[in-house]
C-alpha cells in the first residue's frame, strides 16, 4: 500500500480500519515519529527522521568524542575531563557549544545525560502504549536498573545491561555489565528481555 492510501482521512477509512492505521511493529503510520525517541508529532520537516532534541544530543555526543580524542593526543589519557573549561579555540571550532551555552566539559556531559534520560523515558512510554499498559501502571517498570542486588545476604552483580530491554527493539544488541554482548528477545508474555548473544 502506498503512502497516499495509508492516510485514512483521505478516503474515510477510519471507521473501517479503526482509529489508527498501524504497521507491523504497531506504530501509527499516519503520525510522524522520531526514529530515536519514538515520539509522535516529531519531526516537523518532510524528509527529517529525527526530532531537533535527538539531533542536538547526537551532535553534542560527537563533539564530546572529538574533544576527548584531541585532548588525549595532546595531554595523554590521564587528563581530568570534568574540570576542563572550554577555551576560545574549542568554542570557535564547535559553534554548537556556544549556541547551547555550554562552557565546560561537566555541563556538556550533564546535558547529554539529561537528553538520553528523556529519550529512554519516551521509548519506555512508547513500549507501554504498544503493550496496552494503563497509565497508572506504566511507571512500575524501571528504565535504569541497579548494578547489583542481594540474594541470601550475598551481593550479586547484574550481568546484563543496566538499561531496560523494554526501551529497545527486538534484535538490538548492547554490551552488558559483565562485558558480554546481549541481545533483546521477546518472552511468551510479550515483554522484552536481555539474552546473551
Amino acid at each position: 500500500m502506498d503512502d497516499y492510501h495509508k492516510k485514512p482521512e483521505h478516503h474515510g477509512l477510519s471507521e473501517l480500519l479503526g482509529d489508527k492505521m498501524k504497521d507491523e511493529k504497531g506504530y501509527d503510520v499516519t503520525a510522524k515519529r522520531c526514529t530515536t525517541c519514538l515520539r509522535e508529532g516529531m519531526p516537523s520537516g518532510e524528509d527529517e527522521r529525527e526530532c531537533a532534541s535527538c539531533e542536538t544530543t547526537r551532535d553534542l555526543y560527537m563533539i564530546r568524542k572529538n574533544i576527548i580524542s584531541s585532548r588525549e593526543e595532546a595531554f595523554g589519557s590521564e587528563h581530568e575531563w570534568h574540570r576542563y573549561e572550554f577555551d576560545a579555540e574549542t568554542l570557535e571550532r564547535f559553534p554548537e557549544l556556544e549556541k547551547q551555552g555550554i562552557e565546560s566539559a561537566w555541563y556538556l556531559d550533564n546535558n547529554i545525560t539529561r537528553s538520553l534520560r528523556a529519550i529512554m523515558r519516551n521509548r519506555m512510554n512508547d513500549y507501554q502504549d504498544r503493550k496496552g499498559t494503563p497509565r497508572w501502571k506504566s511507571h512500575r517498570t524501571k528504565i535504569w536498573k541497579k548494578g547489583f542486588s542481594y540474594r541470601k545476604g550475598e551481593r550479586v552483580d547484574r550481568k546484563g545491561p543496566l538499561v531496560s530491554a523494554c526501551c529497545f527493539d527486538i534484535g538490538d544488541r548492547m554490551k552488558g555489565n559483565d562485558g558480554w554482548t546481549y541481545k533483546v528477545k521477546l518472552r511468551k508474555d510479550g515483554t522484552n528481555f536481555w539474552s546473551k548473544a
